[in-house]
């Protein structure tokens, strides 16, 4: 599931870099969030306690979409880009999905009492 999804987010990745000059970067970024940033999201709640390579493999595909925002080279850090598009890392984005969908069930227990 996790190989299939790292897969599909690079193959995105390459059709939007095909395109990414005829496009305005507010474009870009939409396109990237709707067909990468999404599907990586899906599986954050799967990744709790998996191996560091499988995470990392993700990570490299949040990587290559904030170079191909930034037109960066492979060799130049995303930590400041990540940041400034507002994402977090994949193992940041696990553990806020987790406290999120923890915080959830607890103010739905909540309601019921």
């Amino acid at each position: 599931m996790l190989v299939h999804q790292h897969r599909q987010s690079f193959a995105a990745l390459s059709q939007i870099r095909s395109v990414r000059w005829s496009l305005p970067q507010h474009a870009l970024l939409t396109l990237i969030r709707t067909l990468v940033i999404t599907q990586l999201d899906q599986c954050n709640a799967v990744l709790v306690g998996t191996s560091v390579y499988l995470q990392d493999r993700l990570q490299s595909v949040l990587n290559a979409a904030t170079r191909l925002v930034y037109s960066r080279r492979t060799s130049e850090h995303t930590t400041p880009l990540l940041r400034e598009l507002h994402w977090l890392r994949i193992p940041e984005q696990i553990q806020f999905r987790l406290c999120a969908d923890i915080r959830d069930r607890h103010s739905s227990l909540s309601l019921l009492c």
